[in-house]
């Protein structure tokens, strides 16, 4: 567990409370997102040190997860360390309801304009 010096531990409250005011602003629930937002910064932390942690090392952390502007007008909070997406899958009916579909234009167009090209003549 790494050690936080007290300039570090300062500007982090300082940057959660510019962050809580911002979000209380548009209305956020200010709690839920300063206890994630105070995990995740302290995960990465963890990630790139073992030792003290200085305002040198929390300045590299913060610019990475954004300016408190940036950070509150996000629609999800930061909980926990950076993971990727995961990859969203569509339902398995919508997946084979488009290839049916494309398969029945494809199978029936010939028919579609061949009927299309008969009626046309008495229109026009």
């Amino acid at each position: 567990m790494a050690v936080w010096t007290q300039d570090a531990t300062d500007y982090l409250e300082g940057y959660l409370e510019q962050v809580a005011a911002l979000a209380r602003h548009q209305g956020d629930d200010v709690e839920d997102i300063i206890t994630g937002l105070r995990d995740h910064i302290h995960c990465e932390v963890e990630n790139n040190t073992n030792e003290t942690v200085d305002i040198d090392v929390l300045m590299n952390v913060l610019t990475t997860i954004g300016t408190p502007k940036e950070v509150a007008s996000l629609e999800t909070p930061l909980k926990g360390p950076s993971r990727p997406p995961e990859k969203k899958s569509r339902p398995w009916y919508r997946t084979w309801l488009g290839w049916a579909i494309a398969f029945i234009i494809l199978v029936y167009s010939p028919f579609i304009i061949n009927f299309f090209l008969k009626i046309l003549p008495f229109y026009f």
